[in-house]
């Protein structure tokens, strides 16, 4: 069993090995390709990926973009907020959800939650991507960065409630929200995310007593 376990590592460290030495000068398309199988044996990619955050073919970016997420690495992270303003919509998207999502929870002890952080949502709380939008609008909400409230306010009286939303209010708990959040559960929507209607309404209300 120990043999075994010792070959297998002997190969997954040829491959590691392997794949870092050819990636410098490779096409786009084989640099996404090491990418997907660094991914897949679980290996540390954050230093590696970030150089390829500039690279000129969008395909490598957005690839670059997926796998940084969820590093705490500050150099990722910097990556990120870059590749959040880019271009490409699949690359920002990629990026928006990464800092906005993949960072922790605020409950969370190793929760991160940084101005450059902020600044970079709130730039893409209007981006034409609804689904980069919606993870913005959240991201920014669970950093209680009251700039998310106009645009989640608007989004909250329109026909385009999902639970995305529905969480972002929670998180944020604007007293302005609560008459929305009313308004749509009197017209009888049910939608939820990890929050309800009823628990959103709640964190928006103002204990007068």
């Amino acid at each position: 069993m120990l043999e075994k376990e010792a070959q297998q590592r002997g190969v997954r460290g040829f491959i590691v090995s392997r794949c870092r030495r050819i990636i410098d000068g490779a096409s786009a398309q084989t640099i996404v390709r090491i990418f997907d199988v660094l991914v897949q044996l679980e290996e540390p990619t954050a230093p590696f990926a970030v150089p390829f955050a500039r690279h000129a073919d969008e395909n490598v970016r957005a690839a670059a973009a997926s796998v940084l997420e969820g590093s705490r690495d500050p150099r990722a992270i910097d990556a990120l907020v870059s590749l959040s303003r880019d271009h490409d919509e699949r690359v920002r998207l990629n990026a928006v959800r990464a800092i906005a999502l993949e960072l922790g929870k605020p409950s969370e002890h190793d929760f991160v939650d940084t101005p450059a952080i902020r600044d970079a949502l709130a730039t893409c709380v209007d981006d034409e991507c609804h689904i980069a939008r919606n993870s913005a609008l959240l991201g920014l909400a669970m950093r209680r960065d009251r700039r998310a409230t106009t645009p989640l306010a608007a989004l909250l009286g329109s026909d385009q409630l999902i639970g995305t939303l529905v969480d972002a209010a929670y998180y944020l708990a604007a007293p302005s929200l609560r008459d929305v959040l009313q308004w749509q559960l009197d017209a009888g929507s049910d939608v939820c995310g990890d929050f309800s209607l009823e628990e959103a309404i709640a964190a928006c209300t103002v204990d007068l007593v």
